[in-house]
Parts: C-alpha cells; structure tokens; sequence
C-alpha cells in the first residue's frame, strides 16, 4: 500500500513539475541544445540596468521519464535524481564579472549523492535572439539573459570541460539554467536545470524585484 501512495505522490509530483515548465514558457520558443527554452518578455529598452546582483536557489529535477525514454515511474524509481542548491551571478557595466552555481545531486531514494559547482563563464555574451547587443543588462519585468562556456566539477574533479550553458532571468523570479547535454553526456537528462530568485540588488544594494 505504501509503495503505491509513493509512486502515486512522485507521479503526481511529475505532473506538477511539467505543468509548471509549460506555464512558464520553456516549451514555447526557440531550439538551443536540442532543448525548447524561453526567451523572455517582449524587448523594452527603457529603463535596463548594466550593473546588478542576483541569486537564489536551485530546485530541480533530471530524470529519463520527463524526455520520453521510459514508460513507467512506477518500474524507474532510480532514473529520479533531485537537484538543489544555490547559485549566484553578477553584471559590472554589461559585463558579467562572478557566475556560481552548486548543487547536490541524488537519487529520490538518497543514493548516488554528488556534487556540481559551476564556476564562471568564459565569452560571457546577452546575444541571443532575439537580442543581438552583446551587453548583458536587467531589462524589463526583470528578464535577462546570456551564455558563455563553464567548466562542471563533480567534488573537486573537473568532470566536464568548456560547456556551453544559456542562463535565462525570467520575471525576477524563475531562473532557468540550460547545460549542453552532448558536452556533459546527458548527466542532467537534456532538461534545464531550473531555480527561484532569492534577491536582485543593483550596484548601491537596493532591491530591484518586486517582492508582492
């Protein structure tokens, strides 16, 4: 009985977890990474900011059933990892000057425990479409975004190299992490690893999401 409340509550849970990507745009636009990513709210050049601090935490999940490979959760309890941490970047006059991100990841059954840091992206750009200024600034309803490679460590051990990642701000509230899965071998099962925004700050400390 307790096994099938268990595997009813993490279907349950997959269910939340897709419905919550889909309103939040991910499956609407564009390819990058053989991955459907947001792009953010229409272009509002008006009032954007160049220089700012953001972080938060990370609350995800990778696993092979939310891209189709298996058929049922209830056989596949262990393709469940959980990921969860915190990450932080900042942006000194367009330019992004600190990017760290770390997360614990396991098994739902507490097995497999690791840990990723990222540290830093090297050819920092805010050109994706549709934006092309290479620039990054907090732009409208608190939307960034930009790209640029990073070393993944797993411990202290460099695991995979020059990564590619895309990094989207969304509403001051939602950050959405997007690794290259060829790069890193599918070891976050091709999904983005997603976030919520803790604070935004700009250069003299004052708050710049809407906390309502």
């Amino acid at each position: 009985m307790l096994k099938k409340v268990v595997s009813l509550l993490l279907t349950l849970s997959f269910v939340f977890v897709i419905m919550s990507i889909e309103h939040s745009g991910i499956y609407q636009q564009s390819l990058v990474f053989g991955q459907t990513l947001t792009e953010g709210p229409s272009i509002d050049t008006q009032g954007q900011v160049d220089s700012f601090d953001a972080e938060g935490t990370i609350g995800s999940l990778a696993v092979d059933t939310l891209v189709g490979s298996n058929t049922s959760l209830g056989t596949h309890t262990g393709d469940l990892w959980i990921l969860g941490g915190n990450w932080s970047f900042s942006v000194e006059n367009g330019n992004l000057s600190n990017f760290d991100a770390d997360m614990v990841m396991t098994r739902q059954d507490g097995s497999g425990r690791h840990i990723h840091s990222i540290d830093m992206l090297t050819d920092a750009t805010g050109a994706i479409p549709p934006l092309t200024e290479s620039n990054i600034v907090l732009r409208s309803e608190n939307y960034t975004a930009f790209m640029g490679n990073a070393n993944i460590t797993t411990g202290e051990e460099v695991r995979y190299q020059d990564v590619p990642l895309v990094i989207y701000l969304n509403n001051g509230n939602a950050l959405n992490l997007n690794v290259d899965p060829v790069k890193t071998d599918h070891h976050f099962k091709g999904l983005p690893v997603l976030g919520t925004v803790f604070s935004i700050t700009d250069e003299s400390g004052n708050q710049l999401r809407n906390e309502g």
